[in-house]
């Protein structure tokens, strides 16, 4: 791998935690583009348990209409999940972040344990705190420009990558089902950027949040997210502010 790239993944694992949680996991529903595939406007009605079903499953996913589709996904105002993060170099270097992840309407809090690293973003504003050091970085940012400004100093797949592709980049699109809980799932195969990494992006219709993210470069794996369970309960308000 060039030192190029080399560069990229190493920029990409600092500011990963605050990136990922905030396109993946916040970023508001979008509406659909008008499309030569449009989605159907009569479906049932989506139940409690899995909103987007109905509406999903009534469409043949396809590189064309996948953008649309993803962006008809609700997704929870409020929940908690882990996330496993891993970053690959040759000839056998690895970083691994384990990531706690608390999101409640608008608010959200990533923890590090192992880099001792917070983030917050509340009320548009990023707190940023490491343990053992008594200050608080903060900076304002925008509801508009969130995604692009927290995108722009890392190389990592979002759900705006998805809804901003070429068809030509999509390299596949599909509707599969979970080999061990047979929950549906959107996988959109796709080749990003100047560099020709290819990430296959897996997206829980039932959630509409993305579980997986794996990138390649030349059939080999440069990086990997994997989400873990999700809980659906409110977090606590006290989880958005930094304790001292």
């Amino acid at each position: 791998m060039s030192a190029k790239k080399l560069t990229i993944i190493a920029v990409a694992g600092t500011v990963f935690v605050a990136a990922m949680l905030i396109i993946f996991l916040w970023l508001p529903n979008l509406p659909s583009a008008p499309s030569a595939h449009p989605l159907p406007s009569a479906n049932p009605s989506p139940t409690a348990t899995n909103p987007n079903g109905a509406l999903v499953e009534s469409v043949t996913i396809t590189p064309e209409n996948v953008r649309e589709v993803v962006a008809t996904l609700r997704r929870p105002e409020s929940y908690s999940r882990n996330l496993l993060i891993e970053n690959f170099w040759e000839p056998n270097g690895s970083a691994v972040y384990n990531l706690t992840v608390a999101v409640a309407r608008g608010s959200i809090r990533v923890r590090n344990a192992a880099a001792g690293k917070t983030i917050i973003v509340r009320d548009g504003t990023v707190y940023i705190a490491y343990d053992g050091d008594p200050r608080t970085y903060t900076a304002p940012i925008s509801d508009a420009g969130l995604a692009r400004e927290l995108d722009e100093y890392a190389m990592i797949p979002t759900y705006e990558d998805i809804l901003d592709l070429d068809t030509s980049q999509i390299l596949s699109a599909e509707l599969r089902a979970d080999p061990a809980t047979f929950e549906p799932l959107i996988v959109v195969t796709a080749r990003r950027g100047d560099l020709g990494y290819v990430t296959e992006y897996t997206v829980s219709v039932s959630l509409g949040l993305l579980v997986r993210a794996e990138t390649s470069d030349n059939g080999v794996v440069v990086s990997l997210m994997t989400g873990g369970g999700v809980d659906l309960a409110e977090p606590e308000a006290e989880v958005f502010y930094l304790r001292r």
